[in-house]
């Protein structure tokens, strides 16, 4: 039996100090998600102290680029990352 389709949230995160920052975009299911799908890039920037995770399910504009709040996944497509 094919599995159904899920839909992800768009879920931003940033590090950043008082002088420079980063951010990176993942689809989620949820912040505990989200946090895993980022676990490499986090611990990358382990150097900038301040981090933050923010959902955003309406999508969000960089410059001329639109992301969409949401993303409609099939598990089969998707592989292991999303199990």
């Amino acid at each position: 039996m094919q599995e159904q389709p899920e839909t992800l949230t768009l879920w931003i995160l940033t590090a950043h100090n008082a002088f420079y920052g980063e951010l990176t975009f993942v689809y989620a299911r949820d912040e505990a998600h989200a946090r895993e799908e980022a676990r490499d890039w986090l611990a990358r920037h382990q150097h900038l102290p301040q981090l933050s995770l923010t959902a955003y399910p309406n999508g969000f504009r960089v410059m001329a680029r639109y992301l969409p709040g949401t993303a409609l996944v099939r598990p089969e497509i998707a592989g292991e990352t999303l199990r």
